[in-house]
């Protein structure tokens, strides 16, 4: 159902944006709105178009959001905060934190309207897998973070062991 409803998004919001395209050029050319002076098939051309947005917006949800999977090899508990500050860093806040599953929604109206409200970050914790899903473009973004996190408590894990 999740499916089904953001290619209905990602459709209305194709449309939209075609649509104000299509007026942007319209009005700067001085041209007609008459759909069969604007297109050379008429209304064919329209449901061409049309057809065209539904198999990208068809599309688009399977390859633009994914599940990825980061091991860990110190305590969740002690992971935690370190998580919840480096998704502030990206402006997420947490939406709901149910002990081994927090998800995170971005902290802007502004951002989220123009992500469709489509920018939840789910993390899971199992053992010592993390397992994030969400939009491909933030998730790619937070992994890197939360790798260089990750990377930063072992060299200090490291360092405090030779240390001592």
């Amino acid at each position: 159902m999740r499916y089904f409803l953001r290619a209905l998004k990602y459709f209305v919001y194709i449309i939209v944006l075609a649509a104000i395209l299509i007026v942007l050029l319209v009005l700067l050319q001085g041209g007609s709105f008459d759909i069969d002076t604007l297109f050379i098939q008429g209304k064919r051309s329209i449901y061409m178009m049309l057809g065209i947005f539904a198999v990208l917006s068809a599309i688009y949800p399977a390859i633009g959001y994914q599940k990825r999977s980061i091991s860990f090899d110190c305590g969740w508990d002690e992971l935690k905060p370190d998580l919840i500050s480096v998704m502030k860093e990206r402006r997420f806040k947490v939406e709901n934190d149910m002990g081994n599953m927090i998800t995170f929604i971005s902290d802007g109206g502004a951002a989220r309207f123009l992500r469709m409200y489509e920018d939840r970050i789910t993390v899971e914790v199992t053992g010592g897998v993390m397992l994030l899903e969400g939009h491909r473009r933030n998730l790619i973004r937070v992994i890197y973070d939360i790798d260089t996190l990750l990377k930063n408590k072992k060299e200090e894990k490291d360092s405090a062991s030779l240390s001592e």
